[in-house]
């Protein structure tokens, strides 16, 4: 599980793909600051973007031809590395705004 902003900000982070298996991409808004790099990194390794249905509008604002592979819900349940995590839906800063946790 990676949020893709952490590409966005540490460009050594890019490096990293090369020694790690990524199973998905989540972007925890819609900013472009939190999706600018994500159709790259989908590319580079293969993992799905998921993003909130409701960040659309912030999402088409920087990638207009491009769409992410799943939505993500309040209360989705998500195992990632044997792990289990759950979305949760916190609007107010960008619509679609989520923030995961265990």
């Amino acid at each position: 599980l990676i949020h893709v902003t952490e590409f966005f900000r540490d460009r050594e982070a890019w490096e990293t793909l090369e020694r790690e298996i990524i199973p998905l991409l989540f972007a925890g808004k819609g900013h472009d600051d939190h999706v600018r790099v994500a159709p790259a990194l989908r590319e580079r390794t293969g993992a799905p973007i998921m993003l909130h249905p409701e960040d659309r509008v912030l999402w088409e604002m920087s990638h207009p031809d491009v769409r992410w592979d799943a939505d993500l819900a309040d209360g989705q349940r998500l195992e990632v590395g044997g792990t289990g995590l759950v979305v949760l839906h916190t609007p107010g800063h960008a619509p679609g705004a989520v923030f995961v946790c265990r």
